[in-house]
């Protein structure tokens, strides 16, 4: 989020959550959601037909470009010319050799300049861009006392090279160098990786899930992570499912309180400026009612000054009723997460960890809720040694959160970077954006062996699991006695990954 004011002369632009408050105060010049924009056409975009902030429009070339109003600077005084020597004085000199009185009137003081008048200025989607990481830049500069050698972005697996261009185009422009692109998800891991393992120690395989929610989107990417290697089953993108369709419930629901209280008709969509402007309000205050149940209470409060027409709004919200109203985003996430495992060919069972990112993940029993529509597993309120007793009621699937959401995508681009600059020069090549060495295939089943036994049994042993990256190697030994056995036959299979459904609801998997 970016709000635009003045010109870069005046360091009046506001960036983030600096920026949030001006959709109150200033919000046709405050700029959301223009990541998604970076490297696309006008005509190949659909704009939304109603924002609380500045709307999108086509700029030259039919880029992507947002109308802001412009203050030009004043023109910069002229700086009197430095006097060396001794001044003879001007005008009549008394007897004494001093500057007498003069007679002359005093001449008129020059006139101020006028100030400069708000005029419109459009600017561009990769100009928006360029300020914010230039803000970026600057606040890395002044943290760290010396200039950025070089950064890693983190971006969606459904980037493209053309918004890949673009990105790396705006961040030269503000001085930025760009060392790599981290894919989000793996951005992800990566940060899991470094905080629970450390870098030294091989990660275990598994399959993992990484449920990305931000305000105006939600990605969630189905990812096998096999000897070191990650990669990318399949990813869903949803733009109907993030945290402003939350915000959006919740305006309405204490809209409606408020026209019931005050008997002041609210209405949203805003149809009235001074609707917009209480939208606007309560858009900013829910941000506090919805941190207030993620921080475990289960009382939250929503108020705020002059909602409209001079009344105030005081209101407070139970979190069962924040679940029961939120529900349908929350099951819309279902589905998109069960699409994405569909498309992937993966059961939820074989799932071994989800991670949450994005801001909105953090959203008060989103985790409680995924563990039981997606994966069937209740809240049990039994302790820890009675669920380590019974397995069945343990769920399998880890579900973390531990690191904050809305920065872990940020650590886990830190060591992408590190890794990045740790490689030799002659390494480096490789791990260019669209090299060949990046790109890999990976297994679809399990692959495996029929050992022949000397007791006439065949049992079939897994070598190479399903969704393991290729080339790979793997050794299988045998214990024979050489003495009696002077041949050993086996047969390489193919499995198939499946799960066995018991009585009592206990489940098993397996391969054959």
């Amino acid at each position: 989020m970016v709000n635009v004011r003045l010109p870069a002369l005046y360091p009046l632009t506001y960036v983030g959550n600096q920026a949030r408050p001006q959709l109150v105060k200033n919000s046709q010049n405050t700029i959301t959601n223009f990541r998604n924009l970076l490297g696309k056409k006008f005509s190949s975009i659909t704009p939304p037909s109603k924002t609380t902030s500045a709307p999108v429009i086509a700029g030259p070339d039919d880029v992507p470009a947002y109308n802001v109003t412009y203050i030009p600077a004043p023109p910069t005084p002229a700086t009197p010319a430095p006097v060396s020597g001794t001044a003879t004085p001007k005008g009549p000199i008394s007897k004494k050799g001093t500057p007498a009185a003069s007679i002359k009137p005093t001449p008129l003081a020059t006139p101020r300049p006028s100030s400069p008048q708000p005029t419109q200025k459009t600017i561009t989607v990769p100009e928006v861009t360029t300020m914010f990481l230039d803000s970026l830049r600057g606040s890395a500069h002044d943290f760290l006392g010396k200039d950025i050698d070089g950064a890693v972005i983190s971006c969606p697996s459904w980037f493209d090279n053309d918004q890949k261009a673009a990105l790396k185009a705006a961040a030269a422009e503000a001085g930025l160098p760009i060392i790599g692109f981290a894919d989000e998800a793996a951005a992800v891991i990566l940060a899991y990786e470094e905080r629970e393992r450390g870098v030294t120690r091989a990660a275990p395989d598994r399959i993992s899930l990484v449920v990305d929610m931000g305000a105006s989107h939600t990605t969630v990417t189905c990812l096998s992570v096999k000897a070191g290697q990650i990669y990318p089953l399949a990813s869903v993108y949803a733009s109907d499912v993030g945290g402003n369709d939350v915000d959006t419930i919740l305006i309405t629901h204490f809209a409606k309180e408020f026209t019931k209280k005050t008997k002041v008709q609210l209405d949203f969509p805003a149809a009235t400026p001074e609707d917009a402007r209480a939208e606007a309000k309560l858009r900013l205050e829910v941000e506090h009612t919805k941190r207030t149940f993620s921080a475990g209470r289960n009382t939250a409060p929503c108020s705020v000054e002059s909602l409209k027409e001079g009344y105030d709004l005081h209101g407070s919200l139970t979190l069962m009723r924040f679940e029961m109203l939120v529900r349908p985003v929350y099951n819309k996430l279902d589905a998109k997460i069960k699409e994405c495992l569909s498309q992937a060919g993966i059961d939820p069972v074989f799932v071994d960890e989800v991670l949450l990112a994005g801001a909105s993940a953090a959203l008060a029993k989103l985790k409680e809720h995924i563990l039981a529509e997606v994966f069937g597993v209740l809240e049990d309120d039994e302790d820890e040694e009675q669920q380590e007793a019974d397995p069945t009621k343990r769920p399998k699937v880890d579900i973390r959160n531990s690191i904050p959401p809305y920065e872990v995508q940020s650590l886990g681009a830190v060591v992408h970077a590190r890794i990045l600059a740790s490689l030799p020069e002659d390494a480096k090549p490789a791990f260019e954006e669209n090299s060949a060495l990046t790109r890999t295939r990976a297994t679809v089943k399990p692959i495996g062996l029929k050992v022949f036994q000397a007791d006439g049994s065949t049992p079939w042993i897994p070598v190479v699991y399903a969704h393991t990256p290729l080339p790979l190697r793997r050794i299988v030994r045998f214990d024979a006695d050489a003495a009696t056995v002077k041949k050993v036959g086996f047969e390489i299979w193919e499995g198939e990954d499946i799960v066995e459904a018991r009585r009592g609801g206990e489940l098993g998997e397996g391969q054959g």
